[in-house]
């Protein structure tokens, strides 16, 4: 099973970096019919843990929507996590959510910094990061538990089901940030790998 699955892991790897450069013009870069690439390097590496995890039975096997469905789920899931920071966003650097699955971009930035005229209220679904974001890459499941507390955020980010990249201190004050917002972990759903248990 282990060599079956590290032949699929590089052929996965190779078939993303086969895959043609395109630009996108909102903020998924989903393209229909193009089922495996990285709209960011991290989402690969996202990805088997999310599989890995399902494997294990400690996240929930994916939902089977299309993929309207998807990118409508999706989006519901990066606009909770804006509600659930809203209190905290004048002190957080901009942040680009990526989520694995429908490579929805969303981009959280300080409240109360103008864009032209208007002042920036909602967090805007962008083709990407812009320099000096921190990145933010995960599955809408591990969001989703994340937000419910059933994924503890450190055990998240040690298992490599949400990985972060920009600027170290930012990527430090994002994390902290992030880990006081989501709720505690429910009493028995935080996963050990001795005590599988669902996300």
């Amino acid at each position: 099973m282990s060599a079956a699955r590290d032949w699929m892991r590089a052929a996965l790897a190779a078939a993303c970096l086969a895959q043609p450069l395109h630009a996108a013009a909102c903020g998924s870069d989903f393209v229909l019919g193009d089922e495996v690439g990285a709209a960011h390097p991290a989402s690969i590496s996202v990805a088997f843990a999310m599989l890995d995890a399902r494997s294990a039975g400690t996240l929930a096997p994916a939902a089977g929507a299309e993929p309207t469905d998807a990118r409508v789920s999706a989006d519901a899931a990066a606009h909770m996590l804006e509600q659930r920071l809203a209190s905290v966003r004048a002190r957080m650097p901009a942040v680009s959510l990526l989520l694995v699955e429908s490579r929805l971009w969303t981009r959280y930035t300080p409240s109360g910094k103008r864009t032209g005229d208007a002042e920036d209220v909602h967090a805007g679904h962008d083709a990407g990061p812009v320099d000096g974001d921190v990145v933010v890459v995960t599955g809408e499941a591990v969001l989703r538990g994340l937000l419910a507390g059933r994924i503890a955020w450190q055990q998240a980010v040690d298992s490599g089901l949400v990985v972060l990249a920009g600027d170290p201190a930012r990527q430090t004050r994002v994390a902290a940030l992030l880990a006081a917002r989501f709720a505690p972990p429910g009493s028995g759903a935080v996963v050990s790998r001795a005590s599988p248990a669902r996300y």
